[in-house]
């Protein structure tokens, strides 16, 4: 997977099994060069270690999490994932500031 991951990305769209959700509205991804992932999907901002892998991303930590990349175009990133017993899908653009 290219580096073009890396970057400051902000959830504009969420389903969980398959519906619209809003409890992820404000939600983001910031894939930092140092393979650290910064989030705040599961309540209060978090850093978790991070590897790419084809057209995974393997989050390791408190919360192992594997995110399937189904589209990375230019500044829009689709990430399908398992958690919780529910199938997400995060709908994310990539924004020129990080927080």
């Amino acid at each position: 997977m290219p580096s073009d991951v890396h970057g400051h990305w902000e959830v504009i769209a969420a389903k969980r099994n398959g519906k619209l959700t809003a409890t992820l509205k404000d939600a983001y991804f910031t894939f930092h060069d140092a393979n650290v992932l910064s989030t705040n999907i599961f309540g209060q901002p978090q850093e978790f270690d991070f590897t790419l892998d084809a057209d995974k991303i393997i989050q390791s930590g408190g919360q192992s999490t594997e995110y399937k990349i189904m589209s990375l175009h230019n500044d829009t990133l689709h990430l399908n994932s398992r958690m919780l017993n529910y199938n997400f899908d995060f709908l994310a653009v990539k924004s020129d500031s990080i927080l």
